[in-house]
């Protein structure tokens, strides 16, 4: 076989490969999440609760693209970090309409409760709430 015969074969099979190549890099680069950019407050609000319960309509939050696009997918950690409440039923990543903190369990006593939110390298987002108190547990008769 003469070497230019030679020289185009190889030179087929390289620009094939390197073609492969490219098209798996765009393939990966175009199904990728976007970074996150920002957390935000999502659609449901709460500004009080009532102490020692669980929190009938938990706040939401959104993780944010820098374009401003809500994200979806992401994985996020959650803790109580002031009143000495509970989480439960925390999902493992968010949700393009917003992200619910889970069952929030307030602490027993009045004042205030918060949850922090960290998702990758962003600034942790704090979402607080109000404890107040709730109806009186027992009544004691001091005199009379």
């Amino acid at each position: 076989m003469p070497s230019s015969a030679r020289r185009r074969t190889v030179r087929v099979r390289f620009t094939g490969a390197l073609l492969a190549s490219l098209a798996t890099l765009a393939c990966h680069e175009s199904t990728g999440l976007p970074d996150p950019a920002s957390i935000a407050v999502g659609g449901t609000v709460v500004a009080e609760g009532t102490a020692g319960f669980a929190m009938t309509a938990p706040p939401t939050f959104v993780v944010k693209d820098a374009d401003g696009n809500a994200l979806s997918g992401v994985k996020f950690n959650i803790a109580v970090t002031a009143g000495g409440g509970t989480l439960t039923d925390t999902p493992g990543s968010t949700k393009s309409d917003g992200t619910s903190v889970g069952t929030w369990k307030l602490g027993t006593v009045a004042g205030v409760n918060s949850v922090t939110i960290t998702v990758g390298g962003l600034p942790v987002f704090v979402i607080s709430v109000n404890g107040i108190a709730g109806p009186p547990a027992s009544i004691v008769f001091v005199s009379g």
